[in-house]
């Protein structure tokens, strides 16, 4: 059996959210292409979505000051933005957040999301009659899923809109669609934001994007 290697050198790659502010790993800071003690970071907020988004850098005078997490060892980055912490994300989640994997996604303004509570779906079966309980001019994000609930396409937009044109138009899937989950978000931003997150997640977490995301309908 091959040895495994063991390096001097500790490389998290998780992020947390404590009543202190945002935690973010050197390695993350490197790939982000951030400097601490140079660097004002914009912070953003979906709260339906339970989603932190950083971007920048910025000389936006409401962004937050990178520092060090560690100051004597020069090491890691803290992000203090405590009257957000205490006053909006605690109201939706439990802190502290602990090994936040990190999402990072192909935004103009936005470069990292980090999702440190569930998503809190609404689900209806995949047919007309399950469309027909979605709010006529809601707009949102939405999942189609098989019958294990694996994600086989993620989506933006009017979501009722969306869903009926993909009964009517079919995909050719192996595996048959038998329900959809969709969230509600109040801005046409926040849904085109939310979609690339949540294909970012599936990515990071299974190596691929969902099977019928490749197909346009």
């Amino acid at each position: 059996m091959t040895p495994v290697k063991i390096s001097a050198v500790i490389r998290y790659r998780t992020c947390s959210v404590t009543r202190a502010g945002i935690g973010i790993p050197q390695a993350i800071l490197k790939r982000a292409g951030w400097v601490q003690g140079r660097d004002r970071i914009r912070v953003g907020f979906i709260e339906i979505a339970n989603c932190t988004l950083l971007g920048g850098p910025t000389r936006d005078e409401d962004a937050f000051l990178l520092s060090y997490a560690n100051c004597k060892q020069k090491s890691g980055g803290k992000i203090a933005c405590l009257s957000f912490i205490r006053n909006r994300l605690q109201a939706v989640v439990r802190l502290p957040q602990m090994r936040i994997r990190p999402i990072f996604i192909d935004h103009p303004v936005w470069k990292i999301a980090l999702l440190p509570g569930e998503v809190e779906w609404n689900i209806s079966e995949y047919s007309q009659a399950g469309c027909s309980m979605v709010p006529r001019e809601a707009i949102g994000v939405y999942e189609l899923l098989e019958k294990n609930r694996n994600i086989l396409r993620i989506g933006e937009g009017a979501i009722a809109i969306r869903i009926n044109a993909h009964l009517r138009d079919g995909f050719p899937s192996t595996e048959p669609i038998r329900q959809f989950r969709y969230l509600v978000l109040p801005e046409k931003e926040d849904c085109e934001i939310m979609e690339k997150v949540l294909i970012a997640k599936y990515e990071l977490e299974t190596g691929s994007k969902p099977s019928l995301n490749e197909i346009r309908s």
